[in-house]
């Protein structure tokens, strides 16, 4: 019996081991770009650190030279815990940015169809059953106006709720409120669907970005 027990502690005791073990490695890695961004601070922009002038570009530019410095420091110096943190905002930052780059790309793809077709313009959103009833086929061959409407609010709508669905899951949020804040990318969608005009469609893209 005790022989069993022993048998069961030493096992216990590996596992504990091989976690610590994976927990040394993750913090190797996660702390190998801190180096990176170091040494090319070091490297290329130790100079940039304090303003050459007073100039916009010159200020800005010294800026970005500290804040890196911060981030390589911080990648190195902070708990796992913490580090994993950051990473995650790191992350959030990277979708967010992306998300703003194709809600800009759905609003010049809008755009460009109205220059092709004129009568693209005027294509609203005609009520939920065109969508569940499946009247327009979303890979209809024809690409006629309708079908091509269709696929881009789709298309748009999807990729910004599996942003907010990313971010959610990245920041570990809880708050119903800032789930739904997270879709702020599809007020150009919910615009274009309202019938506004496809040449200001920019204004609500620059809204989103702002908020």
């Amino acid at each position: 019996m005790d022989y069993n027990i022993r048998q069961r502690m030493r096992g216990t005791k590996g596992w504990m081991l091989k976690g610590e073990q994976f927990e040394a490695i993750a913090t190797v890695i996660l702390r190998v770009p801190g180096y990176f961004i170091l040494d090319y601070w070091y490297q290329n922009d130790i100079r940039n650190c304090i303003p050459r002038s007073l100039a916009w570009a010159d200020v800005v530019s010294s800026g970005f030279a500290i804040f890196a410095v911060i981030q390589g420091v911080l990648v190195l110096l902070l708990p796992l815990e913490q580090l994993v943190t950051l990473y995650m905002h790191y992350l959030t930052i990277a979708v967010l940015a992306a998300a703003d780059t194709f809600s800009n790309y759905y609003i010049e793809g809008e755009k460009l169809l109205v220059n092709q077709w004129p009568d693209y313009g005027t294509v609203s959103f005609q009520g939920f059953s065109n969508m569940l009833m499946l009247q327009k086929s979303l890979f209809d061959p024809n690409n006629d106006m309708e079908t091509l409407f269709l696929r881009q609010q789709v298309a748009a709508i999807v990729f910004h709720t599996l942003v907010a669905t990313f971010v959610t899951f990245f920041l570990d949020l809880d708050c119903n409120k800032d789930k739904i804040l997270l879709l702020v990318y599809l007020v150009p969608v919910f615009a274009r669907l309202a019938g506004f005009p496809v040449t200001e469609l920019h204004l609500t893209h620059n809204f989103a970005s702002c908020f």
